[in-house]
């Protein structure tokens, strides 16, 4: 299957990266990888208030970014909402990236008309 034209203009971004561990490691081919992650020319998500909050866990509090739609569906008052837990294997990925921001705006919020809350998943140390 081939490649989007979009991503297959990207991956020359990636070129001496053996493996996504050391390119997320070290400094340079990090950079690199941050590059490739990047759009800067895609079209800006649907307009979703954001707000951070914190919540109590068993060993340190969990960091939570609340979504909330622009025009909340009939079904919201219902107090119906969505979890996006973005996985990145783990391994790399956090709340500023454009897949979990963007989805959490776009998907889940704007599309559904309902609230999403999403939290960061826990990545292996660099």
């Amino acid at each position: 299957m081939p490649f989007h034209p979009d991503i297959a203009a990207r991956l020359p971004l990636l070129n001496g990266i053996p493996v996504i561990k050391s390119g997320l490691s070290e400094p340079p081919t990090r950079a690199q990888m941050e590059a490739f992650d990047a759009y800067p020319d895609a079209t800006p998500p649907p307009t979703a208030t954001t707000r951070m909050v914190s919540l109590p866990g068993p060993h340190v509090s969990v960091p939570v970014r609340i979504y909330t739609p622009a025009e909340p569906s009939d079904e919201a008052h219902s107090a119906q909402a969505l979890v996006w837990m973005h996985g990145g294997a783990f391994q790399f990925g956090d709340l500023e990236t454009k897949e979990a921001d963007w989805t959490g705006q776009q998907l889940l919020t704007a599309l559904t008309g309902w609230s999403s809350a999403a939290t960061p998943t826990r990545t292996q140390p660099r």
